[in-house]
């Protein structure tokens, strides 16, 4: 095409420079034609001017006039022809004045001839005017000519170059043309050689990809806009129950199959199935659709997406579907097998609270009469039966702890409770536990706490000790002679708040096979089948200390040489806290003082039990107190009059201690420290506790340090030198089996008097506690039961039965979760009841008045 185009060009001007040429070769010869005529009109006008004289012939004359008109003519034509050249239009100009002379000649020949007569005429002209103005004229004309030729030969020269060129260049662009299109020619060939090897592929890889569309076990379904199914696959066919070759289209198979939907059952069309909806862009995974084929239900799986052009446009829809229904009858008979599982889980966890409590009772029982027995000091060997009944004891109550911690981690009840905890006050409360055995025992047992540990950090506390003492506590077992070393040491600096500690426990004992180092971890699986007759235990510990390890995100691994020791590696990431610690208090010999003047306390309880403890405690710290029954009176006694610090129980009538709390935080808007609690003990609770407003939680029966430390934390009250007065000793009566002395005579201080009140009034009030318990439970009202349980919980726990109480909060546990749960608790609810008389009896006979 630039070659055409090129060639077209090239022509226009070579045409144009033709066209030029000629013009000015045309140019020339009118020239050369006018110039000539000029010269002859002139010379005829001479020529008749003669005649005239010598004949004396007046249409002569009359054809002169013509002939100078002609003159004149000429002259201006041949001025225009020669316009583009100055030097010519001088020599025109020239000739012209030349013919005016010329012509002026005649006429005065013509006059002298008129008037003088034929002689006169004659002499003038022979005198040679006229011949010398000729010459001139045809001395001019041939100048004229002469350069006019000149430039005809020019015209003509550029004319055949431009000929020549024209033939040379048609000629080039001839050859290149030819040229070209053999190219064009072989390359149109090739193309159309690839075209049809493409065509050959692209057939080639549809009949694979028709072949593996074919050989796909589900079906494939393409529909375009129209909705008509442009492609179905075999299999699809197969599960559609379509036969013929040709597919109908969307509107014709929705109305030959029944297409439903899995929730309601409705009808699918041609417009509401998904697969249309795809047309509008809409894209489903896992659609479920159920297929209605030969009276036989067929669920479906589908994923549907709409098919866009290289534009963007949606022309048409693909859905791949598949059967499930067998996958289905699969699904639904593994979710009744995990609900059946989740069942036994819960029995079994129930099981095993409920035997736990029912074997630790009598076990109890069987641990207090050994003591009293060892205490006679029998004779052998029943002495020495004696002590093996209270070992075996004692591994049984061990073993039945740690069946509960199993049971607790199976089914995720193990919650941790994180605490600012000083990690040198933790390590050196394991070393006090276990240095007193391993002295008895001839070996060493010590700890390296190397500087650069942080003050505190945030853990739990309680589990963290559990994991220590477990691991710790079996290398003391393990070792006979040598030693056992903790050391705690950071691993790496600490990054932003968090450091990761690292325990190492190292021993000299009997150390672990390298074949039972991976085994030793799992449950009552011990180091050697010798282990559990020469040293005990149940091969539990470390199974469930991996187990917490792993709740607080650190890792376990151990090293170990058989015969030589072992070495446990705990590692845990914990959030390093900038807050001194808080000690707690350990005991009444060393009290905290809070002058009596500096703070006003308030203290919401609706258990006449409790509120005389509190009163008696706080007494003892010369704390004054104001009591009142619930959350409406805390309102209007915080209205009336100030308050330092507020005691506030949580489940309480007319107003419980939730709304209290809030209407004190956003009503009243004071900001008052506040201590919840609680019997409740769930978890979860304490954190909705300071969610609300709460600064503090204590969970019931509370020790006397405990709230002591608390309201002293809050208040930031003034520490008094001194000591408090020493609690009445009370002698603990052994064999108890119901009530806990130790805690009774904690929070009472060995107060008689108030022991004796707390008798009396629990006396008159605990029978018909029991008949609304056992009412509710008939009636099923389980709301009733629940609040009546709690209630009756807190006056248990005031005359010390501690584990009559945790009875009763599991069933109000259980009552939390529904009716179903909670279904048939009238049989444990009777025993109970038994449990709290021979326990009130029990008390009045350990403290009689």
């Amino acid at each position: 095409m630039i070659l055409v185009f090129i060639s077209l060009y090239f022509s226009y001007t070579s045409l144009e420079e033709l066209a030029s040429q000629n013009n000015g070769v045309n140019n020339t010869i009118s020239v050369l034609n006018q110039t000539a005529n000029f010269a002859l009109k002139t010379k005829d006008l001479q020529s008749n001017v003669r005649g005239y004289i010598v004949t004396g012939n007046t249409e002569l004359l009359t054809s002169n006039k013509s002939l100078k008109s002609q003159i004149t003519a000429i002259g201006d034509t041949l001025y225009n022809l020669v316009s583009h050249s100055p030097d010519q239009i001088a020599r025109v100009n020239e000739v012209r004045e030349i013919t005016s002379q010329i012509i002026a000649f005649t006429e005065l020949s013509t006059d002298v001839y008129d008037q003088y007569g034929l002689d006169s005429a004659a002499a003038l002209i022979r005198g040679g005017a006229g011949i010398t103005l000729f010459k001139r004229l045809g001395t001019k004309i041939s100048e004229i000519q002469e350069i006019e030729g000149r430039r005809m030969g020019y015209h003509k020269l550029l004319s055949s170059q431009s000929r020549h060129h024209t033939i040379l260049f048609m000629i080039g662009t001839g050859i290149t043309g030819f040229f070209i299109t053999i190219l064009s020619i072989v390359f149109l060939s090739r193309d159309q050689r690839r075209q049809r090897a493409l065509k050959r592929e692209i057939y080639r890889k549809e009949r694979m990809l028709n072949q593996y569309i074919e050989a796909i076990p589900d079906g494939v379904m393409v529909i375009n806009n129209q909705k008509e199914i442009l492609m179905l696959n075999g299999s699809g066919k197969k599960m559609l129950g379509i036969t013929e070759d040709t597919p109908p289209d969307l509107e014709a198979l929705t109305t030959r199959i029944t297409l439903t939907d899995v929730n309601d059952n409705h009808r699918y069309n041609s417009n509401n199935l998904s697969l249309s909806a795809a047309l509008n862009g809409a894209e489903l995974v896992g659609k479920k659709t159920h297929l209605v084929r030969n009276g036989e239900l067929i669920v479906f799986e589908s994923n549907i997406r709409p098919i866009c052009d290289y534009n963007g446009e949606i022309i048409g829809a693909i859905s791949v579907f598949r059967d499930i229904t067998d996958s289905e009858v699969y699904s639904k008979s593994l979710q009744t097998e995990r609900d059946n599982a989740e069942r036994s889980a819960v029995i079994k966890d129930v099981f095993l609270a409920n035997i736990s409590h029912e074997i630790r009772t009598p076990l109890n029982a069987i641990l207090g009469f050994t003591y009293l027995l060892e205490n006679e000091h029998l004779a052998a060997p029943a002495g020495e039966y004696i002590s093996y009944i209270q070992v075996a004891g004692k591994n049984l109550l061990s073993l039945i702890n740690d069946l509960l911690d199993i049971s607790k981690i199976e089914v995720g009840e193990v919650h941790l409770d994180m605490q600012p905890t000083s990690l040198i006050e933790l390590v050196d409360s394991v070393a006090i536990l276990l240095s007193q055995k391993a002295s008895q025992k001839g070996i060493v047992y010590q700890q390296i706490l190397p500087e650069g540990l942080p003050a505190q950090v945030l853990t739990d506390k309680l589990r963290l000790t559990q994991v220590l003492l477990n691991i710790c506590g079996n290398a003391v077992k393990f070792t006979e002679k040598g030693s056992v070393t903790m050391r705690v040491e950071p691993v790496a600096p600490a990054v932003g708040s968090l450091q990761t500690i690292r325990f190492t426990i190292t021993d000299t004992g009997i150390g672990i096979a390298k074949e039972k180092t991976t085994k030793i971890f799992d449950r009552f699986v011990q180091a050697s089948e010798s282990t559990t007759r020469e040293f005990g235990g149940t091969g539990l510990g470390l199974s469930i200390a991996r187990s917490l390890v792993t709740l607080l995100n650190g890792t376990l691994s151990l090293e170990s040489t058989l015969g030589k020791g072992t070495q446990f590696i705990l590692e845990f990431p914990f959030e390093i806290l900038d807050v001194p610690v808080r000690k707690e208090f350990q005991d009444h010999t060393q009290p905290i003082h809070i002058r009596p003047d500096s703070l006003r306390i308030l203290a919401a309880e609706d258990n006449l039990l409790n509120q005389k403890l509190l009163a008696a405690v706080l007494k003892r710290i010369n704390l004054p107190v104001v009591i009142v029954n619930n959350g409406q009176e805390a309102l209007e006694a915080l209205e009336k009059e100030h308050f330092d610090l507020i005691l506030m129980d949580v489940q309480m009538p007319v107003m419980d201690g939730y709304t209290a709390i809030r209407n004190i935080r956003n009503k009243l808007q004071l900001t008052t420290p506040i201590i919840t609690m609680t019997a409740h003990a769930m978890i979860g609770e304490k954190e909705e506790c300071l969610r609300i407003g709460a600064n503090s939680y204590i969970s019931k029966p509370f020790k006397e340090c405990e709230l002591v430390s608390e309201i002293f934390r809050l208040t930031g009250g003034d520490e008094v030198p001194g000591r408090a007065p020493e609690p009445a000793q009370i002698d603990e009566v052994p064999g108890s089996m119901y009530v806990d002395q130790k805690y009774v005579n904690e929070i009472t201080n060995g107060d008689s008097e108030l022991i004796g009140e707390l008798r009396s009034i629990f006396g008159q009030d605990y029978r018909q506690q029991l008949e609304n318990i056992g009412q509710a439970a008939a009636e099923k009202d389980y709301a009733v039961l629940k609040k009546a349980i709690h209630k009756f919980r807190s006056s248990l726990m005031s005359i010390g039965l501690i584990e009559t109480a945790a009875a009763y909060q599991k069933i109000e546990n259980e009552l939390g979760t529904g009716p179903v749960a909670a279904a048939g608790p009238a049989e444990r609810l009777s025993n109970l009841e038994k449990e709290v008389n021979k326990g009130f009896e029990e008390f009045g006979r350990l403290y009689p008045s």
